[in-house]
C-alpha cells in the first residue's frame, strides 16, 4: 500500500470518498486535507467511523462533510479514534546514520521511537517500520518484537493518572505534544494506564 492513499482506496463503496480530489489518507489512520484555496475554513469529507481533530482533540463522527477552521500555520488533519501513530523524535532530521552520511552536524536516527495514542477505544494494531507488532486495547498497549529501543509513548490529548510498564509504575511527564512516558523495550512490553 502506498503511504499517501486516495480515500476511495480504503473504502471503494463510499461514493463521496470516490469524489474527493483534494484530501488523502497518510497511512491508514491520518486524513490530511490540504488548503488549496484562500480562506479561513474549508470543507473536509470524513469517511465512516470516529475521527479526532489532530490539533484540537475534538471528536467528529465520519460519513459526512465538516467545516474545518484553517489557521494560517496548520492544515486540517484528522486521526482515526483509537489509532496508534508510529513516529520518530521531532529532533531527528534524517534516517541515515551519521556514520554513513559523513555529516556529523545533522541529527540522525538513534534508538528512540515514538508511539502517539489518539483518543478513542482500543482495537488498533500496527506493525512499525522495524517489525514490532503494536496492539492497542482501551487502556493498554502491547509491543512485541526483538528490536530493542527507547520508547516514548505519548497521549495526543488527555493525561493518564497512572501508567505501568510490565507491571511497574512509571512517571507520567508533560510536554508540548501532550503527556508521555519513556521506557526501554527489549522483546515485549505491556503498558497499562488509567
Amino acid at each position: 500500500m502506498p503511504l499517501m492513499r486516495a480515500l476511495a482506496l480504503m473504502d471503494q463503496n463510499d461514493e463521496r470518498a470516490r469524489q474527493v480530489k483534494d484530501e488523502y489518507l497518510f497511512g491508514p489512520d491520518l486524513l490530511v486535507a490540504p488548503v488549496v484555496t484562500e480562506g479561513t475554513q474549508r470543507s473536509v469529507y470524513l469517511p465512516q467511523g470516529e475521527w479526532v481533530d489532530y490539533w484540537t482533540g475534538s471528536y467528529v463522527t465520519g460519513g459526512r462533510t465538516v467545516i474545518a477552521d484553517v489557521p494560517v500555520d496548520q492544515i486540517p488533519v484528522y486521526a482515526r479514534a483509537g489509532a496508534v501513530i508510529a513516529k520518530i523524535p521531532e529532533d531527528v532530521m534524517t534516517l541515515v546514520p551519521q556514520s554513513e552520511s559523513g555529516n556529523t552536524q545533522v541529527k540522525s536516527m538513534d534508538d528512540r521511537r515514538v508511539y502517539e495514542l489518539i483518543d478513542g477505544g482500543g482495537g488498533a494494531s500496527i506493525t512499525d517500520f522495524e517489525g514490532r507488532r503494536v496492539e492497542r486495547g482501551e487502556h493498554s498497549l502491547k509491543i512485541a518484537g526483538d528490536s530493542a529501543a527507547h520508547m516514548i509513548l505519548r497521549w495526543r490529548s488527555g493525561k493518564p493518572s497512572k501508567v505501568t510498564v510490565n507491571g511497574a509504575e512509571v512517571k507520567v511527564e508533560s510536554g508540548e505534544s501532550g503527556a508521555f512516558v519513556e521506557f526501554d523495550h527489549l522483546k515485549e512490553s505491556l503498558v497499562g494506564w488509567e
